[in-house]
């Protein structure tokens, strides 16, 4: 049977930040806007409606979603997830907190913390971290003088795929299945002869976190 190779994948992105995502295997859908308690402002629905119309929110890709889809070979792609797109100081994020502010259901929940909670939603919406994530990275871009440690979270991100490498899933339907990272091309060509095996070559996404 032929196979596919995925150029850029973001396998261990939501596990890394989600910490309800135990393995890279597991299958998570993100929460989609709806699940939120300020989604019910229609100023609010309206607006994140039309921006999610623009992303694939669906998930990232995990292991089970490779091997449905007969992808042998996955270029592993880390990334530490840009403040910059995500900014605290977000013109948008800024505005159309102001906008809705008089029209919130619930006044007495969100009166205070608005704009942090449209951005943390829109993180969870987007990429799939957990709250604390999101929090995390409201919380971390206080002062312009916060340094943010990009490379730590490259490692913490290839921790995630060093931790099924060689390892049998528990994940039902894919006992059979294994993923290695290969070091060499003759490690691939091996991996490549075995329809069981995933074969994952790291590599890294953006100058930012170096």
């Amino acid at each position: 049977m032929s196979y596919i190779t995925d150029f850029h994948v973001h396998l261990a992105l939501k596990a890394a930040n989600n910490g309800a995502i135990k393995t890279i295997w597991e299958y998570k859908k993100n929460s989609p806007p709806k699940n939120f308690l300020f989604y019910f402002n229609v100023l609010r629905r309206i607006a994140l409606d039309s921006i999610f119309r623009e992303y694939a929110t669906e998930t990232q890709a995990d292991l089970g979603n490779c091997a449905d889809g007969h992808v042998r070979l996955v270029l592993c792609t880390l990334y530490p997830i840009e403040r910059q797109y995500i900014a605290r100081r977000n013109t948008f994020v800024w505005l159309l907190s102001s906008i809705t502010f008089f029209t919130k259901k619930f006044p007495f929940i969100q009166l205070c913390n608005k704009k942090r909670n449209l951005l943390v939603t829109m993180v969870r919406v987007m990429v799939g971290t957990s709250e604390k994530k999101a929090r995390q990275i409201w919380d971390e871009q206080k002062s312009l003088d916060n340094t943010i440690d990009y490379f730590k979270e490259y490692k913490h991100e290839f921790k995630q795929l060093q931790e099924v490498h060689d390892v049998q899933p528990t994940r039902p339907g894919y006992e059979h299945k294994v993923f290695r990272i290969v070091r060499n091309y003759e490690e691939l060509q091996q991996n490549i002869g075995n329809p069981d095996v995933i074969s994952g070559i790291v590599n890294l996404e953006g100058i930012h976190g170096l």
